[in-house]
């Protein structure tokens, strides 16, 4: 499959959003239609203006894939995180597979948010080597814009009424079929009834291959031991980037 995101790369910023063409009417239906209240128009309204955040690290590289569900929208960081040149070079590295690296160590980067660090630590002490994590890991985001909380998009806002995805989220189904195939280890942070329903494969993957984990704590997806639901889930998780 084509990747959708070579046109953001090459119109980046046009007009002052961050969306690929396919998926602009879309998210202006949404936006311009589906709120009921000022309260839930903030919560779940699409941020197009700034940069989306699809997948982190090198997809392709990585040998454990986190699944998440959109990137979050956080009013402070306008001026800070999605200003910062940093972050919008770690963008075009993820959409172009040029990373080399699930978290950017940039100090300025991380002092703006270092969500993943956070959530990644103690995996990091458990390996002992954090390099190996580095390299090793992979985030997917069911849904690629940010907003301050998930709603899906009713098939209603598409063109195609038999659609309920935009091209960019059908791109990472993609990736994580190409994942599955190559035998990568998953680990379900989030939004673990959408990633059912969108990649079919994921349940015999699970059930065959027992190579997808699940996360305990959805509001708190930190990697550790207590958070797997599995009992020996965390020790596959560390075996694999011990390998590396």
């Amino acid at each position: 499959m084509e990747n959708p995101w070579i046109e953001l790369i090459e119109n980046w910023n046009k007009n002052g959003r961050f969306s690929v063409s396919p998926d602009q009417p879309v998210i202006d239906r949404f936006n311009s239609n589906s709120f009921r209240t000022p309260k839930s128009e903030d919560l779940f309204r699409i941020h197009d203006e700034v940069l989306p955040y699809p997948f982190t690290g090198n997809i392709k590289k990585a040998s454990v894939i986190l699944l998440a569900t959109n990137p979050g929208f956080v009013e402070k960081e306008k001026d800070t995180l999605y200003s910062c040149e940093s972050f919008h070079q770690e963008v075009r590295d993820n959409l172009m597979f040029n990373s080399e690296k699930f978290l950017n160590e940039d100090e300025k980067r991380r002092e703006y948010s270092d969500y993943w660090h956070k959530r990644t630590r103690k995996l990091s002490e458990d390996v002992g080597d954090i390099n190996k994590v580095l390299h090793g890991i992979a985030l997917l985001q069911f849904f690629p814009y940010h907003s301050k909380r998930f709603r899906k998009i009713s098939r209603k806002y598409f063109d195609n009424k038999e659609d309920s995805y935009l091209i960019t989220q059908k791109f990472n189904f993609y990736l994580l079929e190409q994942a599955i195939e190559n035998k990568k280890l998953i680990i379900i942070t989030r939004g673990k009834r959408y990633w059912y329903e969108a990649v079919k494969k994921l349940s015999s993957y699970k059930k065959e291959e027992k190579r997808v984990l699940e996360l305990k704590n959805y509001q708190q997806p930190y990697i550790t031991r207590r958070n797997f639901a599995g009992e020996d889930d965390y020790d596959k998780v560390i075996e694999e980037l011990k390998k590396l």
